[in-house]
């Protein structure tokens, strides 16, 4: 709506544009008042309020969104109540997510809705509904009906929708403000001509013959996606209260109850003529049981697992079901399909994987067909030319390359060395690493497959019991590099996100400090403290690091770029290590806050640590 249009409208009177614009003004005075957060803090109440329960920088950060929500709000016409910015400010202090306050969540390239009870999409759910997008996307402009079940706010099948034009869709959820919440998002994507929602119980005894007779039911669907309640009670205990207090337990408590139930109904409801593909979301550790679900099914059908980026486990399950009396064999793919840079499979083998047979010769030739909009475009684009995603590599995980390119870089690992790496699973890592180490031990909660050269340890490193079998693994030998890929459970909130990470990343070091061999060589040259803008130091001093790293004992650490990650570095990196440099691999794609923190030399633990 333009501007003169909303000064000559008597439902947006001049004074509440002005309102607005006041509001978030105010709100960007707060945030420039002075060079320093904690002075902020000092001088504005609502940052002291924002700082007392989230921290200075944290504070200003999000008082800088709401700021900015407030200020659309005003442009756009929507009356502003006095004291808004006020009001959002004492619901964060309470707990509140600020999803909820804000009113709108990233998902792909499209703004979606929020408000509770309705879960908060997250970016792992994300990620794989774009990955899953771009390998449907290859296929002909045939007509495609997709059924997203526990739909919540509409993520999934309108993120589908979106990048397929030529698929209809329908959105299945119990919850009747969940269901309204879809409708509302689906004609802000602007495809609520392709897409319906239908208020369903999943666990009636006659969903599915409902479902199937329905107005849009068809011959039945080719794919259904699932993200369905999955933590456990125990789990639930353990949440934030940010969790707990604000989103739906029916749809977040489930176990494994609700994939016997899709087990059982998805063949009801895929089409016939098939192969008709179930795409689920499952727990940590949860992809084992329920892929035994599947397989067990009467239908049997062929189960593969793609691997979750964010988290380095299996986060999604998917079975093929074939026509009745048909069974193609897909043992080629189970092997070395799910390894491949996960969750996306290579496209040749995801075609031959997902194409009806009938179809297969006509994909190679519409595989790079165009997406509907230039965001469109640069999503898909973007997987497709990935080369850690698109099966150049044979590695487990899209992990491995950036440790092969650290190496490259550093040369610390050698035939002498003795190697740990902390939250292994996969075992991307450990496939670079064992062939080039002399004893490599893996540990991580999840299983790991073999891999030839490296022994591996299930548990909780943290555990001393866990430390106790690494340790026995190791014999007299001292560790000469610690490795850490690890990276927390993405909740959608970028600063608990971040909190996760630097704790993870504390738990690494804590095991070098324990663990690694102190260096007892006087390093030539002090410790040098490049900031994270000048990700390198000069050439004369990153060479001398390199051949440092060789000799040295060693500690690679992911970490996420924030201020809490800087600060990490300076109070706790350096006075323990002669060298802390910062590397961010080419294999990280560029768009990501993902960095390595390289530790050279590791002098011990300080004497008043």
């Amino acid at each position: 709506m333009l501007l003169s249009s909303l000064l000559s409208d008597v439902r947006a009177p001049c004074s509440l544009l002005r309102a607005g614009r006041a509001c978030a003004l105010r709100g960007r005075r707060l945030l420039t008042r002075s060079v320093s957060a904690a002075s902020q803090a000092s001088s504005d109440p609502l940052l002291a309020r924002l700082s007392s329960a989230l921290g200075p920088e944290d504070a200003s950060s999000e008082l800088r969104w709401m700021c900015e929500a407030l200020e659309q709000e005003g442009l756009t016409g929507t009356p502003l109540a006095p004291g808004r910015l006020e009001a959002m400010v004492a619901d964060r202090v309470a707990g509140k997510p600020l999803q909820y306050i804000l009113g709108t969540q990233p998902f792909g390239p499209l703004l979606l809705r929020v408000r509770p009870p309705t879960l908060i999409p997250r970016p792992e759910t994300e990620q794989w509904t774009l990955d899953l997008a771009s390998n449907l996307s290859s296929l002909p402009q045939t007509p495609l009906r997709i059924l997203d079940l526990f739909t919540g706010s509409g993520c999934v099948g309108l993120l589908l929708a979106h990048f397929l034009p030529h698929a209809r869709c329908t959105l299945v959820d119990l919850s009747r403000s969940s269901c309204s919440l879809a409708r509302e998002n689906a004609s802000q994507s602007n495809v609520s001509d392709r897409v319906s929602v239908v208020q369903r119980d999943v666990l009636r005894p006659d969903f599915a013959e409902e479902l199937a007779h329905g107005p849009d039911a068809g011959e039945g669907w080719d794919v259904i996606t699932a993200n369905p309640p999955y933590v456990t009670e125990e789990e639930y205990a353990g949440l934030s209260p940010e969790v707990r207090d604000w989103e739906d337990v029916g749809a977040l408590v489930g176990g494994l109850r609700f994939y016997h139930r899709l087990a059982e109904i998805a063949p009801q409801l895929l089409r016939p003529s098939g192969p008709g593909r179930l795409v689920m979301e499952v727990g940590r550790g949860q992809a084992p049981d329920v892929s035994r679900i599947m397989r067990q099914s009467p239908a049997a059908p062929n189960v593969e697992s793609w691997v979750d980026p964010y988290g380095d486990f299996d986060r999604v399950v998917c079975a093929t079901f074939e026509p009745h009396g048909q069974r193609r064999n897909y043992s080629t793919l189970s092997a070395s399909a799910r390894h491949l840079a996960s969750p996306l499979l290579s496209p040749l083998a995801f075609l031959s994987h997902w194409a009806r047979p009938p179809l297969l010769p006509s994909l190679m030739s519409s595989f790079s067909r165009p997406a509907t909009s230039a965001s469109s475009n640069r999503y898909l684009a973007r997987q497709k030319r990935d080369p850690y995603r698109t099966g150049l590599t044979s590695f487990r995980s899209r992990a491995a390359p950036k440790l092969q390119q650290l190496d490259a870089a550093y040369r610390f690992l050698s035939p002498s060395r003795v190697v740990v790496d902390l939250g292994a699973a996969p075992g991307g890592w450990l496939e670079i690493a064992a062939p080039r180490s002399r004893k490599v031990v893996g540990v991580d909660l999840l299983p790991i497959q073999p891999v030839p050269g490296a022994e591996v340890v299930q548990g909780d490193f943290l555990d001393p019991r866990v430390r106790a079998r690494v340790c026995a693994l190791l014999g007299q030998d001292k560790v000469d590099v610690v490795l850490s890929d690890m990276a927390p459970s993405i909740s959608g909130n970028k600063i608990r996100d971040e909190e996760a990470s630097l704790e993870l990343c504390e738990a690494a070091l804590d095991f070098a400090v324990q663990n690694l061999r102190v260096d007892r060589r006087p390093d030539p040259e002090p410790s040098i403290d490049p900031t994270l803008d000048a990700l390198s130091p000069d050439a004369s001093k990153k060479k001398s690091s390199k051949r440092r790293a060789g000799s040295s004992s060693v500690l690679i650490i992911k970490h996420f770029a924030s201020t809490g990650a800087t600060k990490f570095r300076k109070e706790r990196l350096m006075p323990r290590f002669d060298r802390v440099l910062y590397e961010k691999p080419e294999a990280s794609r560029k768009e990501s806050g993902e960095g390595y923190f390289v530790c050279i030399g590791f002098r011990g633990a300080p004497e008043s640590a």
